[in-house]
């Protein structure tokens, strides 16, 4: 999916508007590290991977960044973000998850 690139501030300010919304209700949200790797996160998954690309988000702690990104591209639900590091969610700081034929890692480099 190729995206015009004037579209990125436009799409990061959304993605740091939806992460503000959420460290009010997710006690375990890292909001620095997810702030300072967005636009890497919003370039590579909206412009650059594609196919069967593999991308591989090595500081675990801005795992919220990538379900931001996943949810504004409809590859995962709200509900599904807002049950962000909750004891019932499939999500986490450290997960493997494959959406819509793309798979996606997050992981903490020992």
């Amino acid at each position: 999916m190729q995206l015009e690139k004037d579209l990125a501030p436009t799409r990061c300010k959304k993605y740091r508007l939806k992460l503000l919304d959420l460290s009010q209700t997710v006690s375990a949200l890292h909001l620095g590290g997810a702030f300072s790797c967005i636009e890497i996160i919003d370039v590579i998954m909206n412009e650059s991977i594609s196919g069967e690309d593999r991308f591989i988000l090595s500081k675990g702690h801005s795992g919220i960044a990538q379900y931001v990104v996943l949810n504004d591209q409809g590859s995962i639900s709200d509900e599904e973000l807002l049950g962000y590091c909750t004891v019932e969610s499939k999500r986490s700081e450290e997960h493997t998850s494959e959406l819509q034929s793309r798979q996606y890692l997050v992981c903490r480099l020992l």
